[in-house]
């Protein structure tokens, strides 16, 4: 079980940095000034025909950029004179996800999520918040504070004059995968160890009964 368990943020890091250098190097990989001035939307293909004549791996990075992201020249990073397929704060999810994933490492398999939430926290915090109460509300603010800073962000933007920067929304980014990717990966790993455990222990009940 343990060697399974290790291999869930191993998985998840693998991916994850390979994703993040893919979306740095797809501008390396087209002709300079092939990918600029773009303003799409979100959650729609808007400039499919300029990825069309890509090699597969720019183009398809490019796609899913174009899919997911507005891609607004003014608000994304350019490398080799081409925009990345991502904004600025896209890219932040990108490598919180990355951090997150690697921080798992440090996790302790638990049947229960917030208990093994806490075991990536010092040893005081965890003495201090004893009860699962106590330790579900404790996630939860530390959650909040990751999250915040991104969503006032940009709806401060949306609402005001105010306009970010892209290494504000890079940060913003940043933190926000940090607490998706622990998030998802401390429900991955906790699932995975309540089936586990029961599993053994329906097997033990079962031997025993024998």
């Amino acid at each position: 079980m343990a060697l399974t368990m290790r291999k869930i943020p191993l998985v998840l890091s693998i991916i994850t940095l390979v994703f993040f250098i893919l979306n740095l190097a797809a501008p390396y990989m087209i002709e300079p000034n092939t990918v600029r001035g773009l303003e799409g939307r979100a959650n729609a293909m808007d400039f499919q025909d300029k990825w069309d004549d890509m090699h597969p791996v720019p183009r398809a990075i490019y796609w899913f950029g174009d899919f997911n992201c507005h891609q607004y020249e003014s608000r994304s990073f350019v490398l080799n004179e081409n925009q990345l397929p991502v904004c600025s704060r896209c890219m932040g999810v990108f490598l919180g996800t990355l951090i997150g994933s690697m921080l798992l490492f440090h996790a302790t398999p638990r049947a229960e999520w917030e208990d093994m939430g806490m075991t990536m926290l010092p040893e005081s915090i965890q003495k201090k918040y004893s009860t699962k109460r106590q330790r579900t509300w404790f996630l939860y603010l530390m959650a909040g504070l990751f999250i915040l800073p991104m969503g006032l962000d940009g709806t401060i933007q949306l609402v005001t004059d105010y306009e970010s920067n892209n290494i504000i929304r890079l940060l913003t980014g940043t933190f926000f995968g940090i607490i998706v990717a622990l998030a998802a990966g401390i429900f991955v790993e906790s699932a995975v160890y309540f089936s586990s455990f029961n599993s053994r222990s329906m097997t033990q009940k079962d031997g025993g009964g024998g």
